[in-house]
């Protein structure tokens, strides 16, 4: 049975970082960064890598999902041009913790 808690209700923490740079007449890059931690509770590799796995999955979503809000405000276009992706696995307090983040650039046509 896979024990593991990984969910987006349950993230301790959650940054968001952007910042832009000029390419043309209305075009930037968009640089955003997420990095977010949760607890893993079960030690047994097989879950451990379970979890890294969706931890992935939810940074490979929050990417996608990028692109929608930077429509919704800033661009009428949008294209992930780059991400990078990792997750780590320590120990605090005798509770495993996977630590995960993502750095993205996006290449937007502004409004």
């Amino acid at each position: 049975m896979i024990r593991f808690v990984l969910s987006v209700g349950l993230l301790l923490s959650t940054t968001l970082v952007a910042n832009t740079q000029q390419l043309g007449p209305r075009e930037v890059r968009v640089q955003v960064s997420i990095n977010f931690s949760t607890q893993v509770t079960s030690t047994e590799s097989e879950d451990v890598l379970k979890a890294q796995e969706n931890a992935r999955r939810l940074l490979y979503l929050a990417a996608d999902k990028e692109c929608v809000v930077l429509r919704e405000t800033i661009a009428t276009e949008c294209k992930l041009e780059n991400i990078s992706v990792n997750t780590n696995r320590s120990r605090h307090s005798q509770q495993d913790t996977l630590n995960a983040g993502a750095s993205m650039t996006f290449r937007v046509q502004l409004k």
